[in-house]
């Protein structure tokens, strides 16, 4: 759990060094000449930072508990340290990979329920690819790529749903 809070300080305390400076450079007249007003730019980059901080943060804890449900679930007697650093890998390459991956997935299929399925058969792979590297065992690696791969294949369709303004 400490290198969830190390990470999510590190996005908070980025997000606030860049909005700092953005807000900053942003003024009109030098900050000199007014009064306060170094506080208030703390305090609106402090406030700006929280947004993404706290959206990162419940992405990873929504992954932790996905992981950790299925690891409860199947009874596969993972420790923290594993179900952490499968977490951390998982948000990773969904943030930065999958985004690849998807639009190569859209020109060659199509959106159409194909691309649910073949997405949806990428993530286990590459989840259980990530867990082999994790070194969980494999049949513990397989349950949590099927599980979290469904969890995050259920939140798509209800996402694509929502977007077309369709309700069930």
């Amino acid at each position: 759990m400490k290198i969830i809070f190390v990470l999510i300080m590190m996005v908070f305390l980025i997000s606030f060094l860049l909005l700092f400076k953005l807000i900053y450079s942003g003024e009109k007249k030098p900050l000199e000449e007014k009064e306060g007003n170094l506080f208030h730019v703390c305090l609106a980059a402090f406030v700006l930072a929280l947004i993404p901080t706290v959206v990162i943060a419940l992405f990873i804890f929504m992954l932790l508990g996905s992981t950790n449900a299925v690891n409860l679930l199947f009874s596969l007697d993972l420790n923290m340290k594993q179900l952490v650093i499968l977490t951390i890998s998982f948000f990773v390459y969904l943030f930065f990979i999958d985004g690849i991956i998807e639009t190569s997935i859209k020109i060659i299929v199509g959106e159409n329920s194909y691309l649910f399925i073949l997405q949806f058969l990428i993530h286990i792979f590459t989840f259980y690819i990530i867990g082999l590297l994790v070194q969980v065992k494999q049949t513990s690696n397989f349950m949590i790529a099927i599980g979290v791969s469904l969890m995050i294949l259920l939140l798509e369709v209800l996402y694509g749903q929502k977007e077309k303004g369709r309700t069930w």
